[in-house]
């Protein structure tokens, strides 16, 4: 290598710089359900989010899904993913609109969003609740979760949705069921 790479052997035996793979990021389930996850979280700090005209949410929601591609998910705006950037963004705005539209359309407002919650006892607990929302005395919680819905429809069905039974657990201990 010192006759043919000099450079080479250079950096790698005098430097010990050696040459090393470069991971490959590559669009996943938990990628895009992050994308999704952290769009909604910054979309319920805007002020007066529910009370925006259509025209409006429509624009607040896209500029923020693609704010959010900007930050987390660059690996989208890559030529080759043009097909999967267009998919996430079409699906990212249409359900986060739609969301926000049945919270409208079925009268909750808002109560909280990405709070920190602690349950102490025997088995203490502490967890985010990703939305909380209310309607008179009523309290819903929202889950926010990205695919997966053959095989959480089930568990949804025969209330084995853990993570709802730990929230609910946890917002009782405020005194808010």
């Amino acid at each position: 290598q010192l006759f043919y790479y000099p450079y080479a052997y250079f950096l790698a035996y005098k430097l010990n710089i050696r040459s090393i793979e470069i991971p490959e990021v590559v669009i996943s389930p938990l990628l895009l359900g992050n994308l999704y996850h952290h769009t909604a979280e910054k979309l319920w700090k805007v002020d007066a989010l529910f009370e925006l005209p259509d025209s409006q949410l429509k624009t607040t929601v896209h500029d923020q899904v693609n704010l959010q591609i900007g930050e987390e998910g660059a690996i989208l705006l890559m030529p080759r993913n043009a097909t999967s950037l267009q998919e996430y963004q079409d699906m990212a705005t249409n359900s986060l609109l739609y969301l926000i539209e049945m919270i409208k359309n079925n009268g909750w407002s808002f109560l909280e969003a990405e709070e920190e919650h602690r349950l102490g006892g025997v088995l203490p607990l502490k967890g985010f609740i990703d939305l909380v929302l209310k309607r008179g005395k009523e309290i819903v919680i929202v889950d926010l979760k990205y695919g997966g819905l053959n095989s959480r429809r089930q568990e949804l069905i025969d209330c084995q949705e853990l993570q709802l039974v730990i929230y609910d657990q946890l917002l009782k201990a405020v005194g808010r069921r």
